[in-house]
């Protein structure tokens, strides 16, 4: 087995992080340290230093090359990843697409509040599809509730999106009663605390 260079970090403790800092430039992210006993999967958010700063960032890779003298994560900020590596794929999509910092991006998929002493759910067994359906306006409440019964009846999420906040608690209570779970309405005009819960109990159920 080969000896690692003096101060060099072993693979499985170097992950790359993207700041947040609204520019391009660091899009591609920089490489930290993990410290032992803290756990930094694709998609936790994490504090670290840069520029002489303390800026919350996204880890988005792990398993990097390891190198001598690199800077360590400073902290954790809750316990739940807020996207993993396919949904990080989406996001690079969204951010080329919009012209927009990678990390502007990330922003928009972070609670306000990420809470501790919460973890996943089990994903269930099988293959994952994914399906979109698209309807014109007015309420189609039955349409939906019939698109995404066996997705639900099967144990997994589904996301739908409406025009304008009155239409998604509309339909969210709607689909509530006729499906017989429990549907959140997650809004810009929630507060942090509320936003935090529905996150949570979207990325828990």
């Amino acid at each position: 087995m080969g000896s690692r260079r003096p101060g060099a970090v072993a693979l499985s403790r170097v992950v790359r992080v993207v700041p947040e800092v609204p520019s391009f430039a660091v899009d591609d992210g920089f490489a930290y340290s993990v410290p032992e006993g803290m756990e930094a999967e694709v998609g936790a958010v994490v504090r670290v230093p840069l520029g002489g700063r303390r800026v919350r960032g996204w880890v988005v890779a792990v398993g990097e090359p390891p190198r001598p003298r690199l800077r360590p994560i400073l902290s954790r900020s809750g316990d739940l990843a807020v996207f993993d590596a396919a949904l990080l794929g989406v996001l690079r999509w969204a951010a080329m697409h919009y012209v927009a910092p990678l990390a502007a991006v990330l922003a928009k998929t972070t609670p306000p509040n990420l809470p501790r002493g919460v973890r996943l759910a089990a994903p269930p067994r099988g293959v994952h599809r994914r399906a979109r359906l698209v309807v014109g306006p007015g309420p189609a409440y039955d349409i939906i509730a019939a698109a995404i019964s066996p997705v639900t009846a099967a144990g997994r999420s589904a996301i739908v999106v409406a025009g304008t906040i009155p239409e998604a608690e509309a339909t969210a209570e709607a689909l509530s009663a006729r499906l017989g779970i429990d549907v959140p309405a997650v809004s810009s005009q929630r507060g942090g605390a509320a936003a935090t819960a529905a996150w949570v109990r979207l990325a828990t159920a």
